[in-house]
């Protein structure tokens, strides 16, 4: 086994053993983290200057770790590999003052994957639950694995050696169902475009993939049935024209994806063949922060959107779920059967609901227990909304009669009626 192998086992067995706790917030914060270092540690002290690494210039992330003052990780780029720990220190000063906090960060440098685990701490090692490469121990499985392409296999590559290796890499997975991207953080998808090949996968799973932040490529798998997305930067844009690029689809699972809104819903029943949509994420938005209305889509922007007649099961897993956006959203959910949502939404939903005339059933579940919930029929009647309680302040003759006695106003006026038109 010559250097190389005994590096690309060493890299494999940490992306296998190290921990994963948020590769993406690591990236986020890099020049932070960086800034906080004084020297970097490489057999002898070198400047801070000299450091290249950055967002741009980082390849791959092998492993991460953060707990409330830590934050730790392996890292490398197109030269070097690195490892940063950084540590913050919080104390209280004496005579009542405000607490002080300071940084500390350490960062060693070497172009071993395996010397650099030498110049660690143990401390730093445990904390990223990695080991020295002589106490790397791999079940007979895993080592078969390294038969095949792997994602370390794309790190200081071209983008044309990438090609060649993303052909080798879905040629040794084509009788499988399932293509899992998961530990291709820093791959771009420009290079799934550039093969050029379609593909017969019916499940892509997405994890932390930071320069997936469009869904074009997925053009390229024209079976695919499930899409599950776990932390990516992607937004409500991004899922724009996903009915062209994935017709097929029926299953789209968002979780974590802190940048989509409640108005992802305006692409996604767009999918003729939907029928489960998940959106897990505590803190996404489904209201506006600062408007005179009280749902991310306005009435003209939920009137736009067609029915939908495949959707049968919707869960939204957001503390910010009002009933002003779930009334409109029933409209267009024909065939809805069950909708799963925090417990405390489905209780004031409960509460403020009503069955319709129609015999189409919908259970509403609480998502902390399933068997919690209760059923509402078709036509769903809603109360209480933010929008009901909160009208115009003026009606149109008073806004008309303000723009004759003070004519300045009157640019403020009109902007008004068209944000209550639209």
């Amino acid at each position: 086994m010559d250097t190389s192998d005994i590096e690309r086992r060493c890299l494999y067995w940490c992306t296998l053993k190290g921990k994963k706790q948020n590769h993406t917030l690591i990236l986020q914060n890099l020049q932070e983290m960086l800034s906080h270092a004084d020297l970097i540690v490489n057999n002898g002290d070198i400047p801070c200057e000299q450091l290249t690494l950055s967002v741009k210039t980082t390849e791959y992330i092998f492993c991460s770790a953060m707990d409330t003052d830590r934050v730790c990780a392996f890292l490398c780029d197109d030269k070097y590999y690195y490892i940063i720990d950084n540590k913050r220190y919080i104390t209280q000063e004496a005579n009542n003052r405000e607490p002080v906090t300071t940084y500390k960060c350490n960062v060693w440098r070497d172009n071993s994957a395996i010397d650099i685990l030498k110049l660690i701490p143990t401390n730093t090692r445990k904390f990223l639950n990695i080991k020295l490469y002589e106490n790397q121990k791999f079940k007979d499985r895993k080592v078969t694995n390294l038969d095949n392409i792997l994602t370390i296999d794309f790190i200081r590559k071209t983008e044309k050696e990438q090609v060649i290796l993303w052909k080798k890499y879905t040629d040794e997975r084509k009788n499988e169902e399932t293509l899992d991207l998961s530990g291709f953080y820093l791959f771009d998808p420009k290079v799934i475009i550039l093969t050029g090949c379609k593909y017969n996968y019916t499940t892509v799973l997405l994890n932390l993939n930071m320069k997936f932040e469009t869904l074009n490529w997925l053009f390229y798998f024209p079976h695919l049935k499930v899409l599950s997305i776990w932390g990516l930067t992607i937004d409500d844009n991004s899922l724009k024209g996903i009915d062209k690029y994935a017709s097929q689809l029926n299953t789209l699972e968002l979780h974590n994806c802190y940048n989509i809104t409640g108005r992802v819903i305006t692409s996604v029943l767009k999918l003729k063949m939907i029928e489960n949509l998940i959106i897990d994420n505590p803190t996404a938005i489904f209201h506006p922060e600062e408007s005179l209305h009280h749902s991310c889509l306005t009435t003209k922007e939920w009137e736009q959107i067609p029915e939908n007649h495949s959707m049968k099961k919707l869960v939204i897993n957001s503390a910010n779920l009002t009933r002003d956006y779930i009334k409109p959203l029933l409209l267009r959910l024909q065939t809805l059967e069950n909708f799963v949502m925090q417990d405390t939404v489905m209780r004031q939903l409960e509460k403020n609901s009503s069955s319709g005339k129609y015999d189409h059933k919908i259970v509403f579940h609480s998502e902390d227990n399933l068997k919690t919930g209760f059923t509402r029929y078709t036509n769903v009647a809603v109360y209480d909304l933010v929008s009901d309680r909160c009208g115009p302040l003026f009606s149109d003759s008073m806004l008309n009669k303000i723009k004759e006695i003070d004519p300045s106003k009157k640019d403020i006026i009109e902007e008004i009626v068209r944000n209550r038109e639209n």
